[in-house]
Parts: C-alpha cells; sequence; structure tokens
C-alpha cells in the first residue's frame, strides 16, 4: 500500500482464486471484455455470473502485436463450448481500417469468432462512465462480489499499481502505458469495460445499512442523546446515498461505430 494508490482494498488472498475452484455452471452469464492493441498490449478478460450476483474473472489473454484475425481466431480457441453472450470491446478498436487489407479492425476480429462467441461491440468510453467503471471495481472488492483467477496474471499484476490522477481528477485512474519494466493500465481497463457494462453492485438496503450504523454508535457511546443520535442519523443517511453506486445494465443500444463496422 502507499499513497495515492487506487485499490487499496485489493488483498490477493481474499480477491483471487485457484483456477480449479471455480465453478461455472451452464447457466451462469459469460461474456468477454477487452481492451485492443496492436503496438501497445492488447488484453481480454472472460467473465461470469452466478445466480448470486458472483462475479469471477476467470480467464486472461494477453499479447503484443498480435494481428486482428489471430486475435479473433485466438478468442475463439479459448472460448470454445462455452455461450459466450456479449464482447465488450474498447471504443478505439471501432472505426479504425486495418492498413494491410483496409477492413474494419473489429469486423476482421468478429470475422474469426465462432458462433458462439458474440461479435464485438463498443464499452462506454464517456468520462463519467470510466469513473463510474473504477469506483465499481473498488465496491466490488468492498462487498466480496468480484473474484479473480490466478491465472489472470496481468490483471492481478496491474491492479496494486494503479494510483488517482492527481492533476486532472482524484476520482480517476492515471493513465499509464505499458513499458519492458511497468505493466501499464491496459489489463486493468479491459476488466472495467466488462464490468461497468454488466454488473450491479449487490449492497443491503440503505436502511438496514443505516440502522447498523446508529446501533454502533449506541454500542460507542451510551450516553447519547436523542438529538444527538436523530443528528448522527441524518449525516449517516447523507453519507449512504453518497455512497449508492451506478447501476449497469446491458446497454442496448449500438452506436453508429458498431452498427457501421460490425
Amino acid at each position: 500500500m502507499f499513497q495515492g494508490q487506487y485499490f487499496q482494498n485489493f488483498r490477493y488472498e481474499r480477491d483471487t482464486v485457484d483456477a480449479e475452484d471455480i465453478s461455472i455452471q451452464p447457466w451462469h452469464k459469460r461474456w468477454i471484455s477487452g481492451d485492443w492493441g496492436y503496438e501497445h498490449p492488447a488484453c481480454f478478460h472472460w467473465h461470469a455470473e452466478d445466480e448470486n450476483g458472483q462475479v469471477t474473472t476467470y480467464r486472461e489473454f494477453w499479447s503484443k502485436g498480435l494481428g486482428e484475425a489471430e486475435l479473433g481466431r485466438k478468442i475463439g480457441e479459448l472460448s470454445q463450448g462455452e455461450d459466450i453472450k456479449s464482447f465488450f470491446l474498447s471504443w478505439d478498436a471501432f472505426g479504425k481500417l486495418n492498413k494491410a487489407t483496409r477492413k474494419p479492425i473489429t469486423q476482421l476480429i468478429a470475422e474469426e469468432l465462432p458462433s458462439n462467441v458474440a461479435a464485438p461491440r463498443p464499452a462506454d468510453a464517456s468520462p463519467g462512465t470510466r469513473i463510474s467503471g473504477w469506483r465499481l471495481m473498488h465496491q466490488l472488492f468492498e462487498a466480496g462480489q468480484w473474484k479473480i483467477s490466478r491465472q489472470c496474471e496481468k490483471l492481478i499484476e496491474c491492479l496494486p499499481t494503479l494510483v488517482r490522477d492527481m492533476q486532472r481528477n482524484s476520482e480517476d485512474v492515471l493513465k499509464v502505458d505499458h513499458t519492458d519494466n511497468y505493466i501499464g493500465d491496459d489489463p486493468a481497463d479491459s476488466a472495467r469495460y466488462g464490468l461497468a457494462e454488466m454488473v450491479v453492485l449487490v449492497r443491503k438496503p440503505m436502511t438496514i445499512r443505516v440502522s447498523e450504523r446508529i446501533e454502533e454508535i449506541k454500542r460507542l457511546e451510551p450516553a447519547a442523546t436523542d438529538t444527538h443520535l436523530m443528528m448522527a442519523r441524518a449525516k449517516i443517511e447523507a453519507d449512504e446515498r453518497a455512497k449508492v453506486p451506478h447501476a449497469f445494465p446491458i446497454r442496448r443500444r449500438l452506436n453508429r461505430w458498431a452498427s457501421k463496422y460490425q
């Protein structure tokens, strides 16, 4: 842990799991998210969510200098026998053409995907969604709702290195490129795209959270008056409302990039 670290609440022993201990049933929701790149790394993650809202990121593919068709084939090979309902890809992959074939990058990836894998569509890249995505990931760790396979080595290496962007917005994560000596932020971006699009945080109702905090005050301050407790309740309610995370349902719109280039 260090000053400015974003995911100070990430714990390897608590938040990661051995691959052989992961159990994904046929009815569990599965999807892929990825951060496209050629000169900088391309990174993809496979996620699943069970009937209780527990999310597991169970597979990772990281590469550098791999062409789009090869990426599509590799993703298809890794997804054999799985029903992948959605595939969210970084927005910068949409609208770009491969210089050799003059075909859209996303088309080249999609052409190599088997029928059991959905074609890629753009992840939301607006600044507000970016910050909300980081907050969601932070809150998922707090709630114990997100587990990461220990085979996702790049993501596990990346998460503890991320720091707040103190110059632009302290609620955002500072963008850092990959180098020979630094993992960069690509694996975390890949995971964020998928979680922000598909996951709704499961939380206790606010009334229960407020009541629990009031009971804690009563326990620590037995002499607290009714007036003190009433003022404390108002402050706690305001604090809990500020913590309510955004809901991230599946976005059913395909923006103009997706409709044109899929």
